[in-house]
């Protein structure tokens, strides 16, 4: 059977050929307001602070406020870093701050930095296996897994409290610390697939679970440094010390606020910047005298604020970006019979 002009018709319907690379979103109205919505939690925090400061006064600018804020930040920063790459890996992890409290008190109670940190990794190991590979509900696991530790290590120390020494340890490594270990979960983030959103990536098979699975671990050992560090700057661990749960919800919102400025650097840097600015604000709440409700209410309503910007950013973003092009070309209405009689 001839094909009409001796050349055989192209078939439509032969396998679709791959599909080119999404084009950026252009620069226009819309781009430029998901951005500027994306410095949402920076403004409201340093808003915040340069109101405060003519109220405060020159406590706030003190050698000493300045360096209890810079060990503040120190000791707790490797716990951010933690907050960021399990975020970026599969969702909020709520087993940190408990994971670093319990670290801690290893640590006190056993001498060992050693074997605080293979509690850390090991702690971090089990939600990962539950979270990624078994697939369980991340806050789920990530709480049931923190608070199970944090029972057994309080049942075990009966709630007393372990100290380190007669004298404090000396905080002047500290900021080297939180320096070395924001540099290892920046470079973690920038070149592995965590540096895009766990929403647009695949986790199904290969090695797509891979770097998901070994966040997990990694923001163990962070956690557990900044408990060390915690212990060291009390001088005592303290197997029942509370954690501000509103500091994994504030990293969240922060990262989720980065909708168009999430470029694999920005991640760590919305954490780790909007953590920093929160401190301060506590600390010059705390150096008015205000009680404690009012601050969580405040930065609750910073949350609300930097999340419903985190949804119109993102909801901008989607109008910015072009339309995608079809995925192989679609057969012509006019197109030659590919199926001629005779």
């Amino acid at each position: 059977m001839n094909e009409p002009y001796g050349q055989p018709a192209p078939n439509p319907y032969s396998a679709p050929q791959p599909a080119p690379p999404a084009p950026r979103p252009a620069k226009g109205t819309n781009w430029f307001l998901a951005n500027i919505l994306g410095l949402i939690p920076f403004v409201l925090f340093a808003f915040s602070i340069v109101a405060l400061t003519p109220f405060v006064g020159h406590k706030q600018f003190s050698p000493i406020n300045i360096r209890n804020i810079i060990y503040q930040f120190s000791t707790t920063a490797p716990l951010v870093v933690g907050f960021v790459i399990t975020t970026r890996a599969k969702g909020l992890d709520l087993s940190l701050g408990l994971i670093m409290m319990a670290g801690g008190y290893v640590y006190a109670s056993s001498g060992s930095i050693a074997l605080a940190l293979l509690f850390g990794l090991a702690s971090g190991a089990i939600v990962g296996v539950l979270t990624v590979v078994l697939r369980v509900p991340s806050m789920l696991a990530s709480l049931g897994v923190g608070t199970l530790l944090s029972n057994l290590v309080s049942s075990f120390s009966d709630n007393q409290l372990v100290k380190l020494g007669d004298r404090p340890v000396s905080g002047t490594l500290w900021p080297f610390v939180a320096a070395l270990v924001a540099i290892a979960g920046f470079l973690y983030v920038l070149f592995t697939p965590l540096g895009k959103p766990y929403s647009l990536r695949k986790t199904v098979g290969g090695t797509g679970l891979v770097f998901p699975y070994f966040a997990y671990p990694i923001a163990g050992l962070f956690a557990c440094i900044a408990g060390i560090m915690q212990t060291q700057r009390l001088n005592a661990g303290i197997a029942n010390l509370n954690f501000d749960a509103i500091v994994p919800l504030l990293i969240w919102a922060a990262i989720s606020c980065s909708m168009l400025l999430d470029n694999r650097m920005m991640p760590m840097v919305a954490g780790l910047g909007v953590y920093f600015l929160y401190i301060v604000l506590i600390n010059s709440f705390n150096l008015l005298g205000f009680a404690n409700y009012p601050q969580r209410v405040l930065v609750s309503v910073f949350i609300i604020l930097m999340l419903a910007a985190a949804g119109v950013a993102q909801w901008q973003g989607k109008k910015a970006a072009p339309a995608q092009p079809a995925p192989y070309p679609l057969p012509a209405q006019n197109s030659t019979n590919i199926y001629p009689h005779g």
